[in-house]
């Protein structure tokens, strides 16, 4: 019996003992004054030990990982639910190795630090039974990392009732939330009329803007990974008149 790097050990032969460094005696000691005269019959026995075959762990892991539906902020962690038995009493040992959108990754071990993840990434932790010299079945299961996108913003345009000569500045008047807490930025959008300006930018200079025009600016959320729901806010250019506002 050898200890293998990198495996799990998880069980122990039902007979005898198991010792990792180290060696292990089972039985009674047998006397050091034996006959010197070994005939064939024991040089044959020792043939037909050499070359016993070894069985492989028969049954497929079965592997569970969480949680079921994370987001990037969340650690993953692969449970070996069931495992594989070795006909020959042999310690089963399984190793864990894990993939991203079915890419090798390089990490083995249980657990998966949320640092390696990003949103939308499909993650699997795939189990490999061994009894140190053959394998046998492997198990797996699969996640996808999440992301919620940032909630709506609230938005207004000042002044509220502008002239030609003034200038209209859209602002955030209550920010979006991210539930991951990931760093929101924001993009303007100006229409005139339902028209789109091609304007970008949180304030439309006075010379771009006529008497009697409606106004809109929209204003998307982004935490980096999607967006969130948009809002909006309306303003009326009008000198010296009284406007009705829908």
């Amino acid at each position: 019996m050898r200890c293998l790097p990198g495996f799990l050990w998880v069980s122990v032969l039902s007979l005898g003992l198991v010792a990792c460094g180290g060696d292990t005696t089972t039985g009674d000691s047998e006397d050091s004054d034996t006959d010197s005269d070994t005939d064939s019959d024991s040089d044959t026995d020792s043939d037909s030990d050499t070359d016993t075959k070894n069985t492989a762990p028969v049954g497929t892991p079965v592997v569970a990982v969480s949680p079921e539906s994370p987001d990037h902020t969340e650690d993953l962690f692969c449970a070996l639910l069931g495992g594989a038995t070795d006909p020959d009493g042999d310690t089963v040992y399984y190793s864990f190795t894990w993939f991203v959108d079915d890419d090798e990754v390089g990490i083995d071990g249980m657990g998966l630090s949320a640092a390696q993840t990003r949103p939308f990434e499909a993650w699997t932790c795939t189990v490999t039974a061994t009894d140190g010299v053959d394998e046998g079945a492997s198990g797996s299961d699969s996640v996808t990392t999440t992301n919620s996108p940032p909630t709506a913003p609230a938005v207004s345009i000042l002044p509220t009732s502008p002239e030609d000569e003034d200038d209209l500045i859209c602002s955030v008047s209550s920010s979006s939330t991210d539930a991951e807490a990931d760093p929101i930025s924001y993009e303007f959008v100006w229409t005139v009329e339902g028209a789109d300006t091609e304007i970008h930018d949180a304030t439309v200079e006075a010379a771009e803007t006529e008497n009697e025009q409606r106004w809109t600016c929209t204003v998307t959320p982004n935490d980096g990974w999607e967006d969130g729901p948009g809002a909006s806010a309306m303003v009326m250019v009008c000198e010296d008149c009284l406007v009705e506002v829908d």
